[in-house]
């Protein structure tokens, strides 16, 4: 749905596009630790519209690994040898094995044309049933009411969305209850991605908008140690908050230097003398 405000005119239009996108993080590799929002270069609201977010990992796997490779080496063997045939070179070519496509690339065109076109399914009771208790059971992760977020209620919309395109790729005219749970399931990894593993617990803010949860006690926390620190004749010194915040808060200086930077660039504190101390704002 776009809104537009312009010349008097105030309308909600909706929309039917689809955007898929893909990029490396900001540091070259994902931190777990860290939130997703924080590590790609996208405006939070943009990063809480996105129906799926995937975070793509390279853990070693020794038989991934050898296909990975197998492809790489495969794949240099043909364009060499395409380079030596047009230079008139003879080259014998390897025993080669062709797989032919579950559907003939013909076949599969034709099918999207035809979904795009003529194919609008509706959920099935029983498919809306799974799409609620699912959500309600995420919602249900940590145990108490103060507990951060886990999931909102984008996630039934992202939830519906994936199980209707599921049901349009088989053409099928009703959203089954086996088109949700594939919908369901891809969901759950992109509420995998709200893990806090520092605190065990889900949270919404580490990839939507919003400042996560842990996030938002670190900031409470130091401010409170500044505060302290601090007198109406001199600021914070750096190396007494860092003493402070590993003995009551276990933070490590590298931590605590990263926080006291991100609130210094949100306006939290400042510094009056330069870098050695802080002042709250």
């Amino acid at each position: 749905m776009v809104t537009i405000d312009k010349a008097g005119i105030s309308a909600d239009l909706p929309t039917r596009t689809a955007l898929l996108a893909s990029g490396n993080p900001i540091h070259g590799r994902f931190d777990r630790h860290e939130p997703i929002a924080g590590q790609i270069d996208m405006d939070d609201a943009l990063i809480d519209r996105m129906d799926v977010l995937l975070a793509v990992r390279d853990i070693p796997d020794p038989e991934m690994d050898a296909d990975v490779a197998d492809h790489v080496l495969g794949t240099f063997d043909e364009a060499a040898r395409k380079e030596l045939a047009d230079q008139g070179i003879d080259v014998k070519e390897p025993e080669t094995t062709t797989v032919d496509p579950p559907v003939p690339t013909e076949t599969f065109t034709a099918m999207l044309v035809y979904a795009r076109e003529n194919v609008f399914p509706l959920p099935t009771e029983e498919a809306k049933e799974m799409l609620k208790e699912s959500y309600v059971e995420v919602r249900d992760l940590n145990d108490n009411e103060d507990d951060p977020v886990s999931a909102t209620p984008r996630r039934i919309e992202a939830g519906l969305r994936l199980a209707i395109g599921f049901a349009r790729a088989e053409l099928s005219e009703t959203v089954e209850p086996r088109h949700a749970e594939r919908a369901i399931k891809i969901t759950k990894n992109v509420v995998g991605l709200n893990f806090d593993p520092e605190t065990g617990k889900f949270d919404a803010d580490r990839t939507g908008k919003g400042t996560p949860q842990n996030q938002r006690d670190r900031i409470k926390a130091l401010t409170d140690i500044i505060s302290e620190l601090e007198t109406r004749e001199e600021p914070a010194d750096i190396d007494d908050i860092l003493t402070v915040a590993q003995e009551e808060l276990d933070l490590s200086p590298t931590k605590v230097d990263d926080e006291l930077e991100k609130m210094s660039r949100k306006g939290n504190v400042y510094h009056p003398d330069g870098d050695g101390s802080y002042r709250v704002s």
